[in-house]
């Protein structure tokens, strides 16, 4: 009995321990619960600091976008900017539909990115599709967003209700679920294709989503479930460049494209339900995307409207072709765009007369006004200035029809190579200077139909081979010529080629002797160019020598005809010799035509008027003609047509292939025709009276 006793009087005591303990314990639990659910909670949220501001925001996506964004619009809006915020504020507050193309580096994302913000922070909408063109573009563009919640302190101040919950987080997306306000869940959200802003009693912004995708994404799912069961869908739209580059060149994307634009993301606020949105956009080529959907013709429900970098453009064209010749001669050389930029400061005021451009404060810090700063994005590619920066692409398509290699190196004559056909009474050549080799063509033509045949050509120093690359040439003027800069070298070798174009005496079948009348010279290569002149001024036969420019005139531009005249200049078909500064003649040209004239002499049938040949190759070298045959055809030619004029543009493809006998074949030619040698057509006709019947014909100009 006595032990029993004890057993129960232990058990008591258990007993009379434990309950203490767990009781401890409970409250222990209790106020770790309670620490943190304090330390989830994010109340007390700051006070709007700027009250009357706020107002002005909330009334104002122009004022918002200045006050709370002021790193981001360092310069001045310009009107075609402050269209664009109107559109957008009409879109969001009212609920219309637009597309507005706008120039490339406009700022189109950072407007975006502003109105998003604006439209959720103010309570105008509640759900934002945000679409780009790609899935990672539009992911950029909340990134974006999501760093302009977290540190943007002037968005605190006017709107923390919206953003407070998103500093609490710290950038850590495992605190959504635990986060609490005045003991109640915010259900935010933080991911890489979706925010949820935090759900608070009388916030504007409460329970807001913006939501991201890909145009060619997963954008028919998207809605998004309530706390209370409610499901809810888009009620705006906003699309940042509905293509790429590479969709905008294929008809197929686009159609693509177009259809889920019109389709699936005008149809995102479900069944019956209209969505407001806007699209900006660039235009990339003529029919793409974007061109299509600001045709109100087509489109007329997005109002499409376009901006354009100039609006009016200079009256002085002559000016700035000189600008251009200054600027290209200069890059050439590698010395920048100093000198064309201190040939505008001269004469700014006759090159900006009559100029209207869009926005004033676009420019780089070494150029000296937007105007410039045009010029300088037309000249380095018409193409894409017409499209991304006017927004209003040319009419271009490439040219299927031109010859193949194959057809080009079989158009040949019955003469062999280096003989002088008996019908060509004009003999010219040509010289392409390279860096590494001269690059050499004589040509023969008869002067009253333009007939041609190819009588030679060649590399100074001869490589010795049939068929070589300039890359892989092994025989350079630098070997050739050892222990000399490049204007040494390339002197060196203009003197012994000339030397050797001239002292040549051509044989015809005949056994008559023919001699070069005109030989070319390229000058348009920077380190060489004043080389060339000064050769050509000092040489013993200058009389025949003749420094040459190309210019690749497209129709956008002003053609030679249409050019101011010199003192003492000789025009001729799309080409003009002019006095050169200290002393000598140049010529200038359009390759443009040039090169299209060449390849339809080469599509002409021989034994027709005006056909170009090249010479028959031996038995035993079938591919003779090979290597001249790749250089005609290493470039590409485009259709370009605008409201004035239309012509074909040639250039080269992004493998830079061998081009340079092109080049000496094109500008022989065009020395021939400044020697006289023409088409029937293209000569003037002058009108006289015949003497006995006393009427008025025609006949051709001798």
């Amino acid at each position: 009995m006595p032990k029993a006793r004890s057993t129960a009087s232990r058990s008591d005591t258990r007993r009379t321990v434990s309950q203490p303990y767990a009781e401890r314990k409970e409250r222990e639990r209790k106020r770790q619960a309670r620490m943190s659910a304090e330390g989830r909670d994010i109340a007390p949220m700051p006070k709007v600091r700027r009250p009357a501001e706020r107002k002005k925001c909330e009334a104002s996506l122009q004022y918002f976008a200045t006050r709370c964004f002021a790193d981001k619009f360092k310069k001045s809006f310009s009107p075609d900017h402050l269209r664009a915020i109107q559109k957008m504020e009409d879109s969001i507050v009212n609920g219309a539909l637009f597309a507005l193309s706008m120039p490339r580096g406009s700022g189109k994302t950072t407007l975006i990115v502003v109105a998003v913000i604006w439209a959720i922070v103010c309570g105008h909408r509640g759900y934002i599709a945000l679409i780009g063109p790609t899935a990672n573009h539009a992911r950029k563009m909340l990134r974006t967003i999501k760093v302009e919640l977290e540190h943007n302190d002037m968005l605190l101040d006017l709107f923390p209700e919206a953003t407070w919950a998103f500093r609490c987080l710290e950038n850590k997306a495992n605190k959504c679920g635990g986060q609490l306000y005045n003991g109640r869940r915010t259900c935010i959200e933080w991911g890489k294709d979706l925010i949820c802003f935090a759900s608070i009693d009388g916030a504007p912004s409460s329970g807001a989503i913006i939501e991201t995708a890909g145009l060619t994404g997963s954008i028919r799912g998207m809605q998004y479930p309530t706390p209370d069961g409610r499901t809810r869908r888009p009620d705006l739209v906003v699309i940042d460049d509905p293509q790429t580059k590479r969709s905008a060149k294929s008809e197929t994307q686009c159609q693509d494209r177009l259809e889920t634009i019109q389709g699936d993301v005008l149809g995102l606020a479900g069944p019956g339900e209209s969505i407001a949105g806007f699209l900006l956009c660039t235009v990339i080529r003529k029919g793409d995307v974007a061109d299509q959907l600001l045709d109100r013709a087509q489109h007329p429900e997005w109002h499409g409207d376009r901006c354009k970098l100039i609006y009016e453009w200079p009256t002085n064209e002559e000016l700035w072709d000189q600008y251009a010749v200054i600027r290209s001669e200069e890059l050439q050389a590698g010395r920048g765009i100093a000198a064309a930029t201190a040939f505008y400061k001269k004469n700014k005021r006759a090159m900006d007369a009559g100029a209207k451009v869009a926005w004033s404060e676009r420019f780089l810090v070494t150029e000296l006004s937007a105007l410039q700063h045009v010029y300088n994005l037309l000249l380095r590619d018409e193409t894409a200035f017409w499209a991304e920066f006017q927004n209003e692409p040319k009419d271009e398509s490439e040219d299927a029809e031109l010859l193949t290699v194959d057809q080009i190196s079989e158009k040949v004559s019955g003469y062999a190579r280096r003989v002088v056909p008996p019908e060509a009474d004009t003999m010219t050549a040509f010289i392409d200077v390279q860096k590494k080799v001269l690059y050499y063509l004589v040509a023969a033509w008869r002067s009253t139909d333009f007939s041609g045949w190819v009588v030679d050509w060649g590399s100074w120093p001869d490589q010795g081979v049939s068929h070589f690359t300039l890359a892989g040439a092994r025989k350079t003027l630098a070997k050739q010529y050892p222990r000399m800069a490049i204007e040494g070298r390339t002197r060196a070798g203009l003197q012994d080629l000339v030397d050797h174009l001239i002292g040549t005496e051509w044989q015809g079948p005949d056994s008559a002797t023919h001699r070069i009348r005109r030989i070319g010279i390229d000058a348009g290569w920077g380190e060489t160019s004043k080389v060339v002149q000064q050769f050509c001024r000092e040489h013993d036969h200058a009389a025949i020598l003749l420094p040459c420019f190309g210019r690749g005139i497209t129709p956008t531009q002003a053609p030679i005809e249409s050019w101011a005249k010199v003192d003492g200049e000789r025009r001729g078909l799309k080409l003009v010799i002019r006095p050169t500064k200290g002393g000598g003649r140049h010529l200038l040209c359009d390759t443009n035509f040039w090169k299209t004239f060449i390849h339809n002499r080469l599509g002409t049938a021989i034994g027709d008027p005006s056909a170009l040949c090249l010479p028959k190759p031996p038995r035993h070298q079938r591919y003779a003609n090979r290597m001249l045959a790749e250089h005609c055809r290493a470039e590409a030619r485009t259709r370009v047509t605008t409201d004035e004029r239309s012509g074909d543009v040639y250039r080269l493809p992004p493998s830079q292939p061998d081009n340079h006998l092109w080049d000496c074949l094109v500008n022989a030619a065009v020395v021939a025709a400044a020697e006289g040698v023409s088409l029937a057509e293209h000569r003037p006709r002058k009108v006289v009276k015949s003497r006995r019947t006393k009427k008025r014909v025609s006949s051709l100009a001798t």
